[in-house]
């Protein structure tokens, strides 16, 4: 099958992925409802919205990690928007920052022991954000947590690519990196890549993803990733997986 094959995708998959999204905020009004005296009429947020949801920051980001290409992407999706730089719209990169925001302020409290001053409601949002359609996408937890955590620093921005998680783990130049940070670097790409295969919903999504991740790797002379790891340590940054454990209890 190829890229093109897009618009044969079975269903119910253009039924779950081609729907508008409501926003975050209900899920956050319907909660901080639910847990005080006052009545409200805000629908909570399904497992399926929330799935589809992370499924598409974690493309996002991914997509701007490797400058995939986003009308391919989006026209995989079954997304109708005019955007050729962003899988969201207005609203969901909103809603992604903070979110992602979020996730640095717990991250930072716990680092620094802090933990029992985090609200029930912030913990709640990442966890019902993100921890809950993680066990449905089987997408890495920790790594999901630690992707996210850094759009708040470069919001997809291509003057800002340095503060994603692949420069971070490579240091620029890239052609330098397999020398100076060995396995460390060849780490970082593995999770990627396993993201790539896992968070993917089609083949044509997959197919796009590995093609950009491809030119990537070989634009930098870096060494051919296989996917398959299941090593934290290698390209977690410290804390997150801390922070995944945290906030499931």
């Amino acid at each position: 099958m190829d890229l093109n094959g897009y618009q044969s995708l079975p269903s119910p998959y253009e039924q779950i992925h081609a729907v508008t999204l409501p926003p975050l905020q209900d899920f956050m009004a319907s909660w901080r409802l639910s847990n005080s005296s006052s009545s409200g009429t805000t629908t909570p947020e399904t497992d399926n919205e929330a799935e589809v949801r992370l499924r598409r920051y974690i493309l996002e980001i991914l997509a701007y990690t490797f400058s995939a290409d986003i009308p391919t992407l989006a026209r995989a999706l079954g997304i109708q928007h005019n955007s050729f730089q962003s899988l969201l719209n207005d609203t969901e990169r909103q809603e992604l920052r903070f979110l992602s925001n979020l996730i640095k302020t717990l991250h930072t409290k716990l680092k620094h022991g802090e933990w029992n001053s985090t609200s029930d409601f912030d913990r709640q949002v990442i966890r019902r954000s993100v921890c809950t359609p993680v066990a449905k996408i089987h997408v890495d937890g920790p790594l999901v947590l630690d992707l996210i955590a850094t759009y708040a620093d470069h919001g997809c921005d291509p003057e800002k690519w340095k503060h994603t998680l692949i420069s971070y783990w490579h240091p620029w130049p890239m052609c330098l990196a397999r020398f100076l940070r060995g396995s460390f670097g060849r780490d970082a790409m593995k999770g990627h890549a396993k993201l790539i295969s896992d968070a993917s919903p089609n083949e044509a999504v997959r197919f796009e993803l590995d093609r950009a991740m491809r030119a990537f790797v070989k634009e930098h002379w870096l060494e051919n990733v296989q996917f398959l790891t299941f090593n934290h340590s290698g390209y977690l940054r410290a804390g997150f997986w801390e922070l995944w454990r945290a906030i499931k209890r």
